[in-house]
């Protein structure tokens, strides 16, 4: 599976007057894939598939996006911005696209291992645009209040429209759009020079992408058009900063976040992208930062508790209710790293730690069903353990030449992240990998 991007971008910012600034930009991308897709092998279900089941795509899609920015400095150094920015993506169809196999209908092989075309990755949207517009304001105080108190507050609107071919109710021209309203603000206390406090709320959503909305004619994508609604997040966050001296600082911080309408593949929904749940956490994050002319170091660790949830009810075959802990990802998280730089020589070392992750009630396989399987164990275990991985690169630089080593995964672990649902696997991480580097600079 081979993939690439290239873009080109213009900008320009100059300063209208002493007090209004302007930006603007403009960028054009293109993403091309070109895979090589093989899902069952020879001889798969019982001979059902004797060729395998293959399906290859070489396809790309092209975005323009464009932004205009204002900046305004108001009295007692407060500062408004203001901008606006517009995307469109343009896909109009796929260069190659075909399968031995009925990949829609049937699901039956082609007679004799026959590769036949398939129709348009994205056919909802084949030579149609899908549209995002958005406009936001942000307000900054300066000290306006003061010196001990300071607020930042942000005024976001996002609009997503389209038109598209229904393929499903013939091929009739429909569209829709997705759109929020998202506020934030930013109250900041200042008692001393060293000492910070600072309370965050917010609210965002994310509209679905064009993968989760448009895939057809294809086992590479799982979307709902019909059904899907944009994700939403609400967060609130109390953050202290403590500076102990000139290069040591410590940070605490204590968050709500409530995300509602996650999407993920769902069993119950025929695999589709579904809105599946909404889910209610706490958690803390604390961090020490030491930085010198040469040196810098830092670690960090974060934990988080699930306090509710609401698995919908069409889920709930699938996915057992766990109102009171993290599943399917790490509760604990932490991180440190050293760098190190003086006279062309650099080094740096980031360590990363993965506290166990829990599975559901429901995905963990039952005994009968690890003997149906011909097993004598499940083919996973039911809690994925704790682990830690360590990241380094050296190199030296003189004048425009540098030369380096990088190696990631140093201890050569045995690293995973979970698959959630009850499937016998889960994501094993890359093992030891050592890059060497040159950069030469003109």
């Amino acid at each position: 599976m081979q993939e690439f991007r290239s873009m080109a971008v213009l900008k320009y910012k100059k300063d209208i007057n002493e007090t209004v600034s302007q930006e603007y930009v403009l960028r054009h991308q293109y993403h091309a894939i070109d895979w090589d897709m093989y899902y069952y092998r020879n001889g798969a279900f019982g001979d059902y598939y004797p060729n395998s089941v293959n399906e290859y795509l070489k396809t790309g899609a092209q975005d323009i996006f464009t932004r205009a920015q204002y900046s305004f400095n108001l009295a007692n150094n407060a500062k408004l911005l203001a901008a606006a920015e517009y995307t469109a993506l343009f896909y109009s169809g796929d260069k190659e696209h075909y399968s031995n196999t009925d990949l829609i209908e049937t699901f039956e092989p082609y007679p004799n291992n026959q590769q036949q075309t398939l129709g348009s990755w994205l056919e909802y949207i084949d030579g149609k645009a899908v549209n995002n517009l958005a406009s936001f304001v942000q307000f900054s105080s300066g000290t306006m209040f003061g010196d001990f108190f300071k607020v930042t507050a942000g005024l976001r609107y996002d609009t997503e429209f389209f038109n598209y071919t229904d393929i499903n109710d013939g091929n009739k021209e429909k569209s829709k759009n997705f759109n929020e309203l998202s506020p934030r603000l930013v109250l900041i206390f200042i008692p001393s020079e060293k000492f910070t406090i600072k309370l965050i709320g917010g609210k965002a959503f994310r509209a679905p992408t064009p993968t989760e909305l448009f895939g057809s004619n294809t086992w590479t994508l799982a979307s709902n058009l019909n059904q899907l609604e944009p994700e939403r997040i609400q967060t609130a966050e109390l953050a202290l900063d403590y500076q102990i001296n000139n290069n040591l600082v410590v940070r605490l911080n204590g968050f709500y976040n409530k995300s509602e309408g996650q999407i993920a593949y769902s069993i119950s929904n025929f695999n589709l992208s579904t809105n599946i749940y909404d889910l209610t956490n706490l958690g803390t994050e604390t961090e020490i930062i030491y930085t010198s002319k040469s040196f810098l170091a830092f670690a960090n660790m974060s934990y988080a508790q699930r306090i509710s949830e609401d698995i919908y009810s069409a889920e709930q075959a699938y996915i057992s209710v766990h109102d009171d802990m993290i599943t399917w990802a790490p509760a604990l998280t932490a991180n440190f790293g050293l760098s190190y730089l003086v006279k062309g020589f650099s080094a740096s070392v980031l360590g990363h730690y993965q506290g166990e992750v829990k599975r559901r009630d429901l995905d963990i396989y039952t005994a009968a069903e690890i003997a149906d399987m011909g097993l004598t164990e499940s083919p996973r275990p039911d809690v994925i353990e704790n682990w830690f991985s360590i990241d380094a690169k050296l190199s030296y630089k003189i004048k425009s030449f540098e030369i380096g080593v990088s190696a990631t995964n140093i201890l050569d672990t045995e690293n995973y992240l979970a698959k959630n649902l009850k499937y016998p696997f889960d994501y094993r991480m890359q093992g030891r990998r050592i890059m060497l580097n040159t950069i030469i600079s003109f």
